[in-house]
């Protein structure tokens, strides 16, 4: 994400990102959290065999092929309407949000 975020979410090849501006919009929410004080952990199971995390994103992406087409969202608006809103503070008397430092963690 950083690295898309710095060549304007391109790839390597100049090309632009499939789904750019989704993957905008999950950047700007994650900003928004960081801002908050919260860690974001960002795990990629497609890797491992078996793992409980695998295993459920494989069957909600079944289901998912099941139901029917909607429209795309307008993440574009949807990203403005982030930028736009009032940023939380973090609650630092909350044990589960004191004391992080507001980062993402990529697993992997």
């Amino acid at each position: 994400m950083k690295t898309w975020r710095e060549n304007g979410y391109r790839d390597s090849d100049g090309k632009r990102v499939v789904n750019a501006t989704l993957f905008r919009y999950f950047d700007v929410l994650c900003d928004a959290r960081i801002s908050a004080g919260q860690d974001i952990v960002v795990q990629d199971t497609s890797q491992l065999e078996t793992s409980q995390g695998h295993d459920s994103a494989k069957k909600l992406s079944g289901l998912g092929t099941k139901l029917p087409d909607l429209l795309d969202r307008d993440w574009e608006a949807l990203i403005q309407y982030c930028l736009n809103a009032r940023p939380i503070m973090a609650d630092t008397s909350n044990p589960a949000v004191a004391g992080s430092v507001g980062r993402i963690l990529i697993e992997r």
